[in-house]
């Protein structure tokens, strides 16, 4: 799962320095992928302890990637993660079987972001050059 999103955030990295300009698309996908990731970091928190960083390391370079400065988008961004922190903080107190489930769901849907994102900004290959 760690490596399913990681390899998101580097298709957002990825198709981010491919764009030129930021749709609102872009933007709104942005913001549910920093929420997905505060989803994500707290069920580390509930079954790792506070000293589990991971994901909001993760969350911490996609800022720098994508919102560098203080912006609205940085502040959307920041305010999606720490609410689906906080949801998820006072869902889950305890790190159960469910957890697991809760995790793999937020995988999934950071999947779909990315694949969004990668469909609308990077260009299409012919199946002749596709690997």
């Amino acid at each position: 799962m760690k490596r399913l999103l990681l390899a998101l955030l580097l298709l957002v990295h990825t198709a981010s320095a491919t764009a030129q300009v930021r749709s609102q698309d872009y933007i709104r996908d942005l913001v549910e992928l920093a929420g997905i990731l505060g989803g994500a970091h707290a069920i580390r928190v509930a079954c790792n302890g506070r000293g589990d960083q991971y994901w909001r390391e993760r969350m911490s370079g996609l800022l720098a990637l994508e919102a560098p400065e203080q912006s609205p988008l940085r502040r959307s961004m920041v305010d999606a993660f720490n609410r689906t922190f906080s949801f998820e903080s006072e869902r889950r107190l305890v790190c159960d079987s469910e957890a697991g489930d809760g995790e793999a769901a937020y995988a999934a849907q950071g999947r779909i972001i990315a694949d969004r994102i990668a469909a609308r900004l990077l260009p299409k290959r012919p199946a002749s050059q596709r690997q």
